[in-house]
Formats: structure tokens, sequence, C-alpha cells
């Protein structure tokens, strides 16, 4: 079996050559009596010249080779010139002990530039040269893109410049004086008080100041039970020394941003800023003298946050205490099972890749994106409800196309740990741990746009091959419409393969070798699954962290309708593909074997409490 795979591939090897008989005879003269060179061409070296055993290079010539085929071999990596020397390398070696084995392989015309040896050290140095290319020209396009973006940034300030000096103008023409403009009427400065202020920037005041402070958005963190030893005061930030404090403020100062605004929630002292001074206490959440309910709603209107978008990134009395004045605020650790899934969770939060602020042409780019994205699949309202969350997924319609998606994303969801069921002919149920199910949400469309990607690559590949003239054959007597029928079905078999590539571990892709003889129609798989391994990606790494913590939030945040409840048996179902059920049912049970038994709660006697809050 291995001298037939070995045979096979040296065959293949010498396919993929292309080499002419006359191209075979230049190189058998290299390997077998040896080149050199000088200022008249390439000759073959003399009986007296000899190579290797035979007596040194003589200043007679031999018999001429043609130039332009040395040159091919030389430009292709098979020979080398050192000196006046023809060698022939590594390369060169493999590539004509391929072609003497396989000379029927000859082909009739010469090319203008001949391919290296498929695999060999030309191949990989030119393969590394275009990586290499690649990137330099990515890193120009993001250099462009940012002097672009901050092009546009200058032009818009400048906008925005005039556009206030414009309105400034229309102000100063409209009020009598700079207190009429900038005041209510009952707030009209005296003219002590407007000597005082004149020359003075003119800041925000009443109502403006209240509407920018309530856009903020603002993340609460709970106290912590260790505190700074120490008789003086000292500003709350410093205060708390306990990880679980410092790793819910890391996850709060990572969701606030430049924008938002961090506030420690003391059991003792209420909402906290963190530059505020405070001495150490013991007091707990939950414990006689814990804050109450009315005097935060009083603290949060004298900060002017009543009406803010609120996070609470705290255990269930802490998140409690602050829903007392936020009823709908979001509550990332909702659900979680004592401090260490809490405390994964913030790592979560704060590990994730925080993105920078878009300017217009890259948030355009994002936009344009997402809609795309879209025409895939989208996703329902996340729900979770006694740690387990729930979506619906659909698939518009497209041709077919919606049912082989719809097959795809129970796949992928296998591979996150997700039980699926249909709901419909294009929509599907998912339901699992809130963390997984989020990541889902987030990962499906990114996965779909990907294999519709490389569908489209394997579909560009078929057009071309159609339009090459070694086509001509197999394409005679097809009839057109019959011709539009291999196109669907090669691209439905195309996205399979990907799919199929794409959840396959890394390096275990097997893509079966191309046939010449057969059309490149009966080859999808082949086809396709190269270009998937090529572009391999780890299918459970496509979410984005920053997208699942925003889903987790909304849906704390969220109001719980139903219970939900396991999904129905997939073959009970409406129908999708009649050849994929059963296929699909195996899926789904292969999903709920591993995600292996509920995690077992922590007795009355040990272990974490569940949502307990830190202590303060």
């Amino acid at each position: 079996m291995t001298d037939v795979a070995t045979e096979y591939r040296t065959r293949e090897n010498a396919i993929a050559l292309q080499w002419t008989r006359a191209i075979g005879e230049v190189m058998h003269k290299a390997v077998e009596l040896g080149l050199h060179v000088d200022d008249r061409g390439y000759h073959v070296m003399s009986q007296a010249q000899g190579r290797g055993r035979r007596p040194a290079l003589r200043s007679k010539r031999g018999r001429q080779v043609a130039r332009a085929r040395v040159e091919l071999l030389i430009a292709a990596g098979f020979l080398t010139v050192e000196g006046t020397r023809v060698q022939v390398t590594n390369d060169g070696w493999d590539a004509y002990a391929a072609w003497s084995r396989n000379v029927d392989t000859s082909v009739e015309v010469e090319l203008d530039e001949l391919p290296p040896l498929r695999g060999g050290e030309e191949a990989t140095r030119r393969h590394a040269a275009y990586e290499a290319r690649i990137a330099e020209w990515q890193a120009r396009l993001a250099e462009w893109a940012t002097a672009n973006d901050e092009i546009m940034a200058r032009a818009e300030a400048a906008e925005a410049e005039r556009i206030a000096k414009r309105d400034a103008d229309r102000a100063a023409r409209r009020y009598s004086s700079a207190a009429d403009a900038i005041h209510t009427p009952d707030e009209v400065l005296s003219a002590d008080e407007l000597d005082a202020n004149r020359g003075a920037v003119v800041t925000l005041t009443g109502d403006a100041a209240e509407v920018a402070e309530q856009a903020r958005p603002v993340v609460i963190v709970p106290c912590g039970g260790r505190k700074l030893d120490t008789d003086v005061a000292v500003p709350a930030g410093e205060l708390y020394t306990g990880s679980y404090h410092r790793a819910a403020r890391r996850a709060a100062e990572a969701l606030a941003g430049r924008r938002g605004r961090v506030l420690i929630l003391s059991a003792l002292h209420g909402l906290v800023a963190l530059d505020e001074p405070l001495l150490p206490y013991e007091l707990r959440a939950g414990q006689p003298g814990t804050v109450t309910g009315e005097r935060l709603r009083e603290q949060a209107a004298a900060l002017g946050i009543t009406d803010a978008a609120v996070t609470v990134l705290g255990g269930r009395a802490y998140t409690d205490l602050a829903r007392q004045v936020w009823p709908a605020a979001a509550a990332p650790l909702q659900g979680c099972r004592g401090i260490g899934e809490q405390l994964a969770r913030l790592a979560a939060i704060y590990n994730a890749p925080q993105p920078a602020e878009l300017g217009p042409i890259a948030a355009r780019r994002a936009a344009l994106d997402a809609a795309r994205r879209a025409r895939y699949v989208t996703a329902g309202a996340l729900t979770v409800d006694g740690g387990r969350a729930a979506v619906r997924f659909t698939f518009p319609a497209a041709a077919g196309k919606d049912a082989a998606r719809l097959a795809a994303a129970v796949r992928f969801a296998a591979a996150y740990g997700v039980t699926t069921a249909a709901a419909g002919a294009r929509e599907l149920d998912a339901t699992g741990t809130p963390e997984q199910v989020a990541r889902l949400v987030s990962a499906l469309p990114r996965l779909l746009d990907l294999a519709e990607g490389y569908t489209s690559l394997a579909v560009k590949q078929l057009g071309r091959w159609e339009r090459h003239s070694s086509a001509a054959a197999h394409l005679a007597g097809v009839a057109e419409a019959e011709l539009r029928a291999l196109r669907r079905t090669f691209r439905a078999e195309a996205f399979e393969a990907v799919v199929d590539a794409l959840l396959t571990a890394e390096g275990d892709v097997e893509v079966a070798a191309p046939d010449e003889a057969a059309p490149m129609w009966a080859q999808a798989a082949a086809v396709a699954g190269a270009i998937a391994e090529y572009g391999w990606v780890d299918v459970a790494e496509r979410a984005d962290a920053v997208e699942v913590a925003e889903l987790l939030a909304a849906a704390a945040a969220a109001p719980v309708e139903a219970p939900i409840e396991a999904p129905v048996e997939l073959a009970a179902a409406a129908p999708l593909q009649p050849r994929r059920v059963a296929e699909l049912v195996d899926l789904a049970a292969a999903a709920a074997a591993a995600a292996g038994p509920p995690p077992r709660r922590a007795g009355a006697g040990g272990g974490a409490r569940r949502g307990a809050g830190a202590p303060g």
C-alpha cells in the first residue's frame, strides 16, 4: 500500500511539473552529463570534462543546450549556477526522478514559466515571500485606513467647530445678554455675578448638564471584606484590597471605557466614588445597618444618575440593593454558581479585547459586515432563567441555501455544547448554559459567513475551470440548463465540505486529490476542502468576548416571560433535509452527551453560597 501511495504521489508531482520532453531532455543532460556556462551560453560537459569522478573541466566546449530552457529550469528552482558550473538543486533531483519515471505525463506546449516542485524548497520559499507581501500590504492598508480615519476625524471636528460657532453667533444675535443665553429665565445672573463670570469658560448648566450625566454608562461594583489596615481615611478605590473586588473593578473599567463611570456600592455608605475618602469598617450587605434603598435613591439623584444605564458586577445581595434604584439594571453575574464562576466571568470581561473608538470608515465597514452576516442568520433575544438560556435563530429564505445553513448551524452548535431543535422550516431553537448560548449567538453568524466565503471561492474556481481550454471536452454537449443544475449541486456539496473541514481538528483534514480526467463540477469536496484546509480556523474560538459579555448583561436585565425547557427531539421537529435528519439527530445526541450531567450544587455545609455577594 505504501508503494502504491508513493507511486501515486510521484505521478501527481510529474503531472504538476508541466514539462515538455524537450525540457526533460535538458534536465537529463544536467543530471547525467552536467552543464557549464560561459559567455556563449550553456554547454554539455565533454567526456574529458566529466563530473565528479571524471577529470576537471577543460577549455573545450561540449554540445550547446537551449539557453531559454535552462533559464526556465533555473527560474523554477531546479538548477542553479555556481561559477561556471550549472548545479542540480534538491528540487531538481526530486523533479527529474518523478518525470523520468512518468515520461508519458509530458505536455505538448511549452510554458512561458515553469511551476516549482510541489512541496519543494522553491515552492516553500515562494509561499513565504507571498505571505510576507500579504502581511506588508495589510500593514500598509491598516496605516492608510488609520490615516484616513484621522483625516475624517479632523474634518468632523472642524465641521463640529463650525456648527458650534454658527450656533453661538445665532445665540448672540438672539439673546440680549450672555446670562439670557446660558441660563433659564429663573436662573439669570445678577450684575455682580455676571461681572465675576466675565471672561470665564461657560459650562453646561441646568437641564443640559443633567442630560449629559444621564448619558454616561454607570458600572457599580461591590465593596470587599478585605480592607487596607489604616487609621486614616483613604480613597475608596484604594481601601478595598480583596481579589474579588479587584477583579470586579477591572471588569467595570473595561465595560465603562472612557465615557463611563465606576462607583462602589458600600454596604455602609451606599454609592461611593473611587476618590471619596473612607475609613475601614466591618459590615456585610444584608446585615443590620446595611444602607437602605431610600438612601441609595437619594444618592443617585444627587449624582444625577437616576435614569442612567447601570450595570452591576456583584452577587445577589448587591444586585438586589442596586435594583431598588434601577429595576432594569444589567447583572452579568446573575446565574453564576458561586464565587469561582463569578470570578471566571469577570475575567472573561476584562480579558476581552476592547475595541478602539471607530472612525467613520471603520464604523461603516463594521456595519456592512454585520449586515452581510444577517443575510445568513439572525438571533432573537437571549433569555436566561434558572441557569439555563435559550435563543431562537432565523435563517432568511435563500433559494434552498437556508436548509443547508440550518443543518450547518446544528453542527456548529454541537461544537459549543448547545442543544438544538428545529422550530420550523427556517427556525432553530438553541438551549444551554448562558455562556454557551451567548458564545454561539456571537459565533454562528461569523461561522456561516466564513463558510459562505470559502464556498464562493470554490465556485469561482469552477468558473475559471469552465473558461479554460481543458474543460472544452467536458462541456461539449452540456445544455445551459443542465450546467446551471451542476453548478448548484457543486455549490451545495462545496458548502458541506467546507463545514466538514472546519469541524475537523487542525491537521486531521483529509482532502481528496483532484482528478485531472474528471470535470471539476464532480470534485466539489476536493476543491472546497483544500480551500477550507488552507484557511482553517478553530470553530470554538469564533465568538467575540465583548459581544458575549453584552449579550449576557442584556439577558440578565431582561424579564423572563416563560420558563426555559429543553427542546423537543430533533426527529419530531419540522423536516429539514430528509437525507440528513438521522445525522442531525446523532449530532444533537452527541452534543447532549458531551455536556455531561448538570454540575452539583454546594451543600448547606460547605462551598460558596450560590450568588452570594462579596462581604463589605
